[in-house]
Protein backbone atom coordinates (compact mmCIF):
# COMPACT_ATOMS: atom_id res chain seq x y z
CA UNK A 1 0.00 0.00 0.00
CA UNK A 2 3.05 2.29 0.64
CA UNK A 3 4.34 2.05 -2.55
CA UNK A 4 1.70 1.85 -4.40
CA UNK A 5 0.95 5.36 -3.08
CA UNK A 6 4.25 6.76 -3.80
CA UNK A 7 4.50 6.12 -7.09
CA UNK A 8 0.74 7.16 -8.08
CA UNK A 9 1.54 10.44 -5.93
CA UNK A 10 4.60 10.92 -7.59
CA UNK A 11 3.08 10.29 -11.10
CA UNK A 12 0.38 12.91 -10.30
CA UNK A 13 3.17 15.62 -8.54
CA UNK A 14 5.84 14.97 -11.60
CA UNK A 15 2.73 15.35 -14.16
CA UNK A 16 0.45 18.20 -13.17
CA UNK A 17 2.28 20.25 -10.40
CA UNK A 18 5.25 22.26 -10.89
CA UNK A 19 6.72 23.73 -14.47
CA UNK A 20 7.09 21.41 -17.41
CA UNK A 21 10.40 19.94 -18.22
CA UNK A 22 9.94 21.08 -21.53
CA UNK A 23 8.30 24.17 -22.63
CA UNK A 24 7.69 23.67 -26.45
CA UNK A 25 6.05 20.15 -25.59
CA UNK A 26 4.02 21.67 -23.15
CA UNK A 27 2.44 24.50 -25.58
CA UNK A 28 1.43 21.86 -28.00
CA UNK A 29 -0.24 19.60 -25.23
CA UNK A 30 -3.93 19.31 -25.64
CA UNK A 31 -6.61 17.76 -24.31
CA UNK A 32 -7.24 13.96 -25.88
CA UNK A 33 -10.66 13.02 -28.13
CA UNK A 34 -13.76 11.38 -26.81
CA UNK A 35 -12.51 8.19 -27.81
CA UNK A 36 -9.70 8.13 -25.63
CA UNK A 37 -11.51 9.72 -22.87
CA UNK A 38 -14.38 7.86 -22.75
CA UNK A 39 -12.73 4.83 -21.68
CA UNK A 40 -10.64 6.28 -18.73
CA UNK A 41 -13.78 7.62 -17.70
CA UNK A 42 -15.35 4.25 -17.64
CA UNK A 43 -12.25 3.05 -15.95
CA UNK A 44 -12.40 5.92 -13.22
CA UNK A 45 -15.90 4.88 -12.51
CA UNK A 46 -14.79 1.24 -12.09
CA UNK A 47 -11.91 2.14 -9.59
CA UNK A 48 -14.28 4.38 -7.35
CA UNK A 49 -16.85 1.96 -7.69
CA UNK A 50 -15.21 -1.51 -7.21
CA UNK A 51 -13.54 -0.48 -3.44
CA UNK A 52 -17.11 -1.06 -2.17
CA UNK A 53 -17.60 -4.51 -3.64
CA UNK A 54 -16.28 -5.95 -0.94
CA UNK A 55 -16.52 -4.16 2.31
CA UNK A 56 -15.33 -5.69 5.52
CA UNK A 57 -17.90 -7.01 8.30
CA UNK A 58 -17.35 -4.02 10.25
CA UNK A 59 -19.18 -2.00 7.35
CA UNK A 60 -21.39 -4.00 7.04
CA UNK A 61 -20.45 -6.53 4.93
CA UNK A 62 -20.85 -7.45 1.04
CA UNK A 63 -23.39 -8.62 -0.76
CA UNK A 64 -20.99 -9.32 -3.96
CA UNK A 65 -18.71 -11.13 -1.52
CA UNK A 66 -21.53 -13.80 -0.44
CA UNK A 67 -22.46 -14.21 -4.10
CA UNK A 68 -18.85 -15.33 -4.89
CA UNK A 69 -18.17 -17.01 -2.42
CA UNK A 70 -19.32 -21.08 -3.89
CA UNK A 71 -16.24 -19.73 -6.52
CA UNK A 72 -13.59 -18.30 -3.84
CA UNK A 73 -14.43 -19.32 -0.89
CA UNK A 74 -15.95 -18.11 2.24
CA UNK A 75 -14.72 -14.96 3.73
CA UNK A 76 -14.24 -14.10 7.08
CA UNK A 77 -17.51 -13.32 9.02
CA UNK A 78 -19.68 -13.85 11.97
CA UNK A 79 -20.71 -17.64 12.97
CA UNK A 80 -24.20 -18.04 12.13
CA UNK A 81 -26.00 -19.76 15.37
CA UNK A 82 -24.38 -17.65 18.26
CA UNK A 83 -26.48 -15.53 20.70
CA UNK A 84 -25.74 -13.64 23.58
CA UNK A 85 -21.85 -13.02 24.83
CA UNK A 86 -20.99 -15.44 22.25
CA UNK A 87 -21.99 -13.11 19.50
CA UNK A 88 -20.85 -10.08 20.94
CA UNK A 89 -17.23 -12.17 21.26
CA UNK A 90 -17.24 -13.14 17.99
CA UNK A 91 -18.67 -9.53 16.41
CA UNK A 92 -16.01 -8.29 18.33
CA UNK A 93 -12.95 -10.41 17.47
CA UNK A 94 -13.76 -9.74 13.73
CA UNK A 95 -14.45 -6.36 14.03
CA UNK A 96 -11.31 -5.61 15.44
CA UNK A 97 -8.94 -7.60 13.46
CA UNK A 98 -10.67 -5.79 10.31
CA UNK A 99 -10.35 -2.20 11.51
CA UNK A 100 -6.62 -3.07 12.59
CA UNK A 101 -6.32 -3.95 9.06
CA UNK A 102 -7.79 -1.31 7.64
CA UNK A 103 -5.96 1.58 9.88
CA UNK A 104 -2.76 -0.28 8.86
CA UNK A 105 -3.56 -0.03 5.12
CA UNK A 106 -4.60 4.05 5.93
CA UNK A 107 -1.51 4.65 7.59
CA UNK A 108 0.72 2.90 5.14
CA UNK A 109 -0.76 4.73 2.15
CA UNK A 110 -0.22 8.12 4.10
CA UNK A 111 3.55 6.91 4.44
CA UNK A 112 3.90 6.86 0.78
CA UNK A 113 1.85 9.82 -0.05
CA UNK A 114 3.48 11.82 2.48
CA UNK A 115 6.71 10.70 1.15
CA UNK A 116 6.14 11.53 -2.53
CA UNK A 117 5.40 14.93 -1.65
CA UNK A 118 8.61 15.69 0.54
CA UNK A 119 10.46 13.71 -2.20
CA UNK A 120 9.07 15.09 -5.20
CA UNK A 121 7.35 18.42 -3.86
CA UNK A 122 8.01 21.72 -6.40
CA UNK A 123 9.79 19.29 -8.37
CA UNK A 124 13.31 19.34 -5.67
CA UNK A 125 14.34 15.97 -6.90
CA UNK A 126 14.46 15.10 -11.08
CA UNK A 127 12.88 12.22 -12.34
CA UNK A 128 16.15 10.88 -13.44
CA UNK A 129 19.58 10.99 -11.82
CA UNK A 130 20.73 10.70 -8.32
CA UNK A 131 18.74 8.35 -7.11
CA UNK A 132 20.99 6.03 -4.78
CA UNK A 133 20.71 2.66 -2.94
CA UNK A 134 17.46 0.93 -2.10
CA UNK A 135 15.50 3.99 -4.19
CA UNK A 136 17.81 3.48 -7.30
CA UNK A 137 16.26 -0.21 -7.53
CA UNK A 138 13.00 0.78 -7.68
CA UNK A 139 13.17 3.59 -9.80
CA UNK A 140 14.49 1.36 -12.54
CA UNK A 141 12.34 -1.14 -11.65
CA UNK A 142 14.35 -4.00 -10.03
CA UNK A 143 16.93 -3.39 -13.09
CA UNK A 144 14.47 -5.77 -15.09
CA UNK A 145 15.10 -3.94 -18.16
CA UNK A 146 18.90 -3.66 -18.00
CA UNK A 147 19.00 -7.78 -17.34
CA UNK A 148 16.20 -8.57 -20.17
CA UNK A 149 18.37 -6.18 -22.56
CA UNK A 150 21.65 -7.86 -21.69
CA UNK A 151 20.26 -11.60 -21.75
CA UNK A 152 18.17 -11.03 -24.69
CA UNK A 153 18.12 -7.85 -26.69
CA UNK A 154 22.07 -7.36 -26.76
CA UNK A 155 22.95 -11.20 -27.63
CA UNK A 156 19.57 -11.57 -30.15
CA UNK A 157 21.25 -8.42 -32.40
CA UNK A 158 24.82 -9.56 -32.17
CA UNK A 159 23.41 -12.84 -33.65
CA UNK A 160 21.58 -11.48 -36.39
CA UNK A 161 24.52 -9.31 -37.22
CA UNK A 162 27.07 -12.13 -37.46
CA UNK A 163 24.11 -14.40 -39.39
CA UNK A 164 23.32 -11.23 -42.07
CA UNK A 165 27.10 -10.72 -42.55
CA UNK A 166 28.36 -14.49 -42.89
CA UNK A 167 25.15 -16.23 -44.08
CA UNK A 168 22.36 -13.97 -45.45
CA UNK A 169 24.61 -11.53 -47.10
CA UNK A 170 27.31 -13.83 -49.08
CA UNK A 171 25.47 -17.06 -49.78
CA UNK A 172 21.84 -16.31 -49.89
CA UNK A 173 21.68 -12.41 -51.43
CA UNK A 174 24.78 -12.61 -53.41
CA UNK A 175 24.26 -16.28 -54.26
CA UNK A 176 21.05 -15.09 -56.09
CA UNK A 177 22.46 -11.96 -57.86
CA UNK A 178 25.65 -13.70 -58.56
CA UNK A 179 24.11 -17.07 -59.16
CA UNK A 180 21.08 -15.95 -61.56
CA UNK A 181 23.62 -14.82 -64.35
CA UNK A 182 25.51 -17.99 -64.06
CA UNK A 183 22.49 -19.92 -64.91
CA UNK A 184 21.24 -17.92 -67.69
CA UNK A 185 24.62 -18.72 -68.50
CA UNK A 186 24.74 -22.22 -68.57
CA UNK A 187 21.11 -22.43 -69.97
CA UNK A 188 22.53 -20.17 -73.12
CA UNK A 189 25.53 -22.44 -73.09
CA UNK A 190 23.55 -25.51 -73.79
CA UNK A 191 21.14 -23.77 -76.27
CA UNK A 192 23.89 -22.44 -78.23
CA UNK A 193 24.78 -26.23 -79.20
CA UNK A 194 21.65 -27.10 -81.17
CA UNK A 195 21.47 -22.91 -82.43
CA UNK A 196 24.33 -22.96 -85.05
CA UNK A 197 22.58 -21.15 -87.22
CA UNK A 198 23.06 -24.17 -90.61
CA UNK A 199 19.94 -24.41 -92.61
CA UNK A 200 20.89 -27.79 -93.47
CA UNK A 201 20.93 -29.12 -89.65
CA UNK A 202 17.88 -27.79 -89.20
CA UNK A 203 16.29 -29.08 -92.04
CA UNK A 204 17.74 -32.60 -90.95
CA UNK A 205 16.79 -32.67 -87.55
CA UNK A 206 12.73 -31.63 -88.75
CA UNK A 207 13.12 -34.44 -91.03
CA UNK A 208 14.49 -36.70 -88.07
CA UNK A 209 11.34 -35.68 -85.50
CA UNK A 210 9.25 -36.10 -88.83
CA UNK A 211 10.39 -39.48 -89.27
CA UNK A 212 9.94 -40.44 -85.39
CA UNK A 213 6.43 -39.28 -85.11
CA UNK A 214 5.51 -41.40 -88.11
CA UNK A 215 7.17 -44.80 -86.84
CA UNK A 216 5.31 -44.00 -83.41
CA UNK A 217 1.80 -43.83 -85.26
CA UNK A 218 2.50 -46.59 -87.46
CA UNK A 219 3.67 -48.41 -84.60
CA UNK A 220 0.71 -47.70 -82.49
CA UNK A 221 -2.09 -48.24 -85.30
CA UNK A 222 -0.52 -50.63 -87.01
CA UNK A 223 -2.97 -53.45 -88.61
Amino acid sequence: AALTAFYMFRMWILTFTGRPRDASLHAHAHEGPGVMNAPLFVLAAGTVVVGFLGLPEALGGSAFAHWLAPAVGAHAHIPEGLAGKELQAATYALHSKEWLLASLAVVAGGLGILFAVLRYGSHRVPVFGDASGLFAVFQNKWFFDHVYDAVFVKPSIHLLGWGNRHVVDPYIIDGVVQGLPRLYGAIAGAVRLVQTGAVRLYAYVLLAGMLAILSVVLTKWSF
